[in-house]
């Protein structure tokens, strides 16, 4: 018999989620043969299951675990478990890791990089969604490994500027390989099994549900050295998200938001209670480039979100993209002339009139020298979410551009 179809049982009798302590189970038994073939008084005596899971473990027969790894086999489906050299050292880290990882693409690709989750809702505007794209770009430009959930709104943003520039990406799912749900992501799946991963932690036929969603979310912090919550109602799950970051000791980062908009508050909230705002690459990447000055490409680590792509081409190899690349996104083109080529600015532009009051003032209050965050606060006497939001809408605004040391500088 496979060995495969052991972990398959186990997973089965013990069930998928982040109260399993798989960790302090096999310490006691070594793998999932061994407590395949234990008897019921080994598996009361060794006191590391419960009534419930006993009874599933003398229960559980093994013929769908055979069943499932002859599926995945037809299927291109590789099952990934702890006897495996090649499951994500990342995920033994943390508690009640997965006992089983059904893959399709090359799941080494997290090995010995950088690996970033960008996580957020599946609502987004336009011009939010271009912004994470190009975000992304940037910093999988710089090396690292972007990692997200496989679905609509800002995991297809994130995925996409990763594949934009053909550099790589992990998804990982909230149902199994085989299941209906997003079939109209299938082509970027298809895509980032090119050069990354699609993985998950359930059977093929497992469906989606309200439950599916959240379990996995501990595995797209488990996987990545830092996670970015990009934009996120007080409910997201988003947060959920950061919340098992901030449990398995990744770093943890927010995107300000639109101050007035009603898609970030949890952003800006996690911001206010001291998670670090980033606006681009270089504030995510920064330290980790100290770290593993051999993983990351400094020279490529944009220091602000690049406007258009052929901003961004001048960071990449001549071939990453080609001429006049510009990616629709739900219906929109490239915001700045749909060709990829940014509009040229008039001199002394004023602010437009739909951006917020607060944009407004910073803007009329910002010299033509750089100006430090801190001293925006104190001239404005705005708080430092406020500040925050506003400076991001100037900044996408093309209005103006962040330099290192949280410096601004006015665009004219």
């Amino acid at each position: 018999m496979d060995k495969k179809a052991y972990w398959i049982w186990l997973q089965s009798a013990l069930g998928i989620g982040q109260n399993i302590p798989v960790e302090h189970i096999l310490d006691e038994f070594g793998n999932a043969e061994n407590i395949y073939q234990a008897s019921d008084m080994q598996r009361r005596i060794s006191n590391v299951f419960n009534e419930t899971q006993i009874e599933n473990l003398n229960t559980k027969t093994i013929d769908e675990a055979v069943r499932i790894v002859e599926q995945c086999k037809r299927l291109g489906i590789e099952t990934v478990t702890p006897e495996d050299d090649i499951y994500p050292e990342k995920l033994r880290d943390i508690k009640c890791y997965p006992v089983v990882l059904y893959v399709k693409g090359d799941i080494g690709c997290v090995k010995d990089n950088v690996t970033i989750a960008l996580v957020g809702s599946r609502e987004l505007s336009p011009e939010r969604a271009y912004l994470i794209r190009m975000m992304s770009a940037s910093i999988a430009a710089a090396g690292a490994v972007v990692v997200s959930g496989g679905a609509i709104g800002t995991d297809t943003a994130s995925h996409m500027g990763a594949l934009d520039i053909d550099k790589t990406t992990v998804a990982v799912l909230g149902c199994g390989h085989n299941a209906r749900y997003l079939m109209d992501s299938s082509e970027m799946r298809e895509n980032i099994l090119k050069r990354g991963a699609v993985i998950s932690e359930y059977p093929p036929d497992t469906h989606a549900d309200k439950y599916t969603f959240p379990i996995r979310n501990r595995i797209i912090s488990g996987l990545s050295d830092g996670v970015v919550v990009l934009n996120a109602d007080r409910r997201s799950g988003s947060l959920i998200t950061a919340r098992f970051a901030k449990k398995q000791g990744r770093d943890l980062f927010a995107l300000p938001g639109d101050f007035y908009g009603n898609l970030s508050p949890g952003t800006n909230e996690l911001i206010s209670n001291g998670t670090k705002a980033v606006y681009c690459a270089f504030d995510v990447l920064s330290g980790y480039a100290e770290k593993y000055p051999s993983k990351l490409n400094v020279d490529k680590m944009m220091k602000r979100v690049p406007k258009t792509y052929d901003e961004l081409r001048g960071f990449l190899e001549p071939s990453a993209l080609p001429e006049n690349s510009a990616p629709e996104i739900y219906g929109h083109p490239d915001p700045a002339d749909g060709t990829g080529r940014k509009k040229a600015k008039q001199q002394n532009t004023a602010p437009p009139e739909d951006i917020s009051p607060d944009a407004v003032e910073i803007y009329n209050k910002m010299g033509d020298g750089p100006i430090h965050i801190n001293e925006i606060k104190a001239v404005t006497g705005l708080p430092i979410s406020r500040v925050n939001s506003a400076l991001m809408e100037l900044e996408i605004n093309g209005l103006i551009r962040a330099e290192a040391g949280k410096n601004f500088v006015k665009i004219y």
